[in-house]
């Protein structure tokens, strides 16, 4: 053999030919971030015509699964895969799948920000994405009112609205503040703490 050529000296001559095999399979792989929705997400793994592809959660793992698994939940996902197609070599990947927590967002208002003398405030809590089970508790007057009880002394309350947050929402927190003047025509007043708080679990 020389330069590609082959050259015949006898009769019979068993010739063998070889050959590497294509190594050039794309697979375009493009990583997906989306926000919690409550719906299954899953990877985008793009593949020709032809090409069988396996897949395993595990870093060097078996390539047992046929099917991309859908995930739910806030977090970030990662999957493996083996790509493969007559005379190519096989090509690995991994692919990328992140699951951002929905944000949330709260407004509190007093009804009356100014109280004169010992009395009662009512509160009132705007929320935005926030589930229906966060958990915020308070005196509730109405849904997202509350009502909260001042002593007749001079002094201004701050009260603060706080969603903790979970796996799948961010937290988030609010507040507002109401002045008390007191009204010293007023009998049996008292002093009361600085603060108020609705808390979510």
């Amino acid at each position: 053999a020389n330069q590609g050529e082959i050259n015949i000296t006898e009769d019979c001559q068993e010739i063998t030919y070889y050959y590497r095999k294509n190594s050039e399979m794309p697979i375009q792989t493009v990583p997906v971030r989306v926000t919690y929705d409550g719906k299954p997400h899953t990877f985008d793994i793009k593949q020709e015509d032809g090409v069988q592809i396996s897949y395993s959660l595990t870093e060097n793992g078996s390539y047992t699964q046929t099917e991309m698994p859908f995930y739910t939940e806030a977090g970030r996902y990662k999957i493996y895969f083996k790509a493969e197609k007559a005379s190519f070599i096989p090509t690995y990947g991994e692919a990328v799948l992140e699951i951002e927590k929905a944000s949330t967002s709260m407004q509190l208002t007093a009804k009356n920000d100014t109280v004169k003398g010992a009395g009662t405030v009512e509160l009132q809590l705007c929320r935005q994405g926030i589930p229906e089970d966060a958990g915020i508790t308070l005196e509730e007057k109405g849904t997202d009112h509350w009502i909260a009880t001042l002593p007749n002394e001079t002094k201004t309350y701050t009260f603060t609205a706080c969603y903790n947050g979970n796996g799948n929402y961010t937290g988030s927190k609010a507040d507002c503040q109401v002045r008390v003047t007191a009204d010293h025509s007023q009998t049996g007043g008292g002093s009361g703490g600085s603060s108020g708080g609705i808390s979510g679990g």
